[in-house]
């Protein structure tokens, strides 16, 4: 049984406009997620000053302070390195391998880093 070509050109422009709509609401959760990652980002940094602020303030210990520092820079960079590739997936329309490697090294020095800082404030101080 063959359909009428008004048919075919019924479903053609229905099948069309659901990718259209597909693809606008695929742009707009980008977008969304974007503007979420960027506002974690500015959070993070304002959150890292004001924090190094307070511990100049009361004079904290040093070391404390930069793991502190370093960890809050390295989710900072690894928010950035999820923002370039969100970027990329946007504008390219594909999904690369390389910026996920990128932030997963990045969260296992930042998680080795943490980790450490917590095992030295531990040990007893005749220990060391």
């Amino acid at each position: 049984m063959i359909e009428p070509p008004e048919r075919r050109a019924l479903d053609s422009r229905f099948a069309n406009g659901i990718r259209t709509s597909l693809w606008g609401i695929e742009e707009l959760l980008y977008v969304i997620v974007g503007v979420l990652l960027l506002a974690a980002a500015v959070l993070v940094v304002v959150g890292t000053v004001t924090g190094l602020i307070n511990a100049i303030r009361l004079h904290s210990n040093a070391v404390d302070t930069g793991v502190v520092v370093l960890d809050r820079v390295l989710l900072t960079l690894i928010v950035a390195e999820l923002l370039h590739t969100l970027r990329f997936v946007v504008l390219r329309g594909q999904i690369v391998v390389e910026p996920f490697l990128f932030v997963g090294l990045i969260a296992v020095v930042r998680r080795i880093l943490v980790i450490t800082a917590g095992l030295e404030r531990q040990t007893p101080t005749a220990m060391r």
